[in-house]
């Protein structure tokens, strides 16, 4: 248990230095030489997060095959691009990795709404007299 609140308390002494997600600055945004404490991926997925959350609770009441098809295709860019950077030399820039995370949050947001929305309908249904 100690080690591993070492190591969370070492990973936030590079707090403003570089991202904690991964503390790595070259994947970190920076602003006025204060890094986020998030990479650029997850602040992407952060992101997309807060604003696609309110966004599908207001306005998609209805999931069709196509919007379930779109989500699943929003997620590969950000796994795709995760997956190539490891396994490869190739290092994308702060952009994609942004535009990936923000992708990715809205396939899993729709994903995870549809399931919760049909579990619920299921419990309504079982539950009318």
């Amino acid at each position: 248990m100690f080690v591993a609140w070492q190591a969370f308390l070492d990973r936030l002494s590079y707090f403003g230095k570089a991202p904690l997600c991964n503390l790595n600055d070259e994947h970190g945004i920076s602003i006025f030489g204060f890094y986020l404490p998030l990479c650029a991926r997850c602040t992407g997925i952060v992101l997309g997060l807060l604003i696609f959350s309110i966004f599908l609770n207001k306005c998609i009441h209805k999931y069709s095959v196509f919007l379930i098809f779109v989500s699943v295709v929003f997620i590969f860019p950000c796994i795709i691009d995760g997956m190539i950077q490891t396994f490869t030399i190739y290092e994308s820039n702060n952009v994609i990795r942004l535009i990936s995370g923000f992708l990715f949050s809205h396939g899993v947001l729709v994903i995870i709404f549809r399931v919760i929305d049909s579990l619920t309908q299921k419990k309504a249904i079982k539950n009318d007299p």
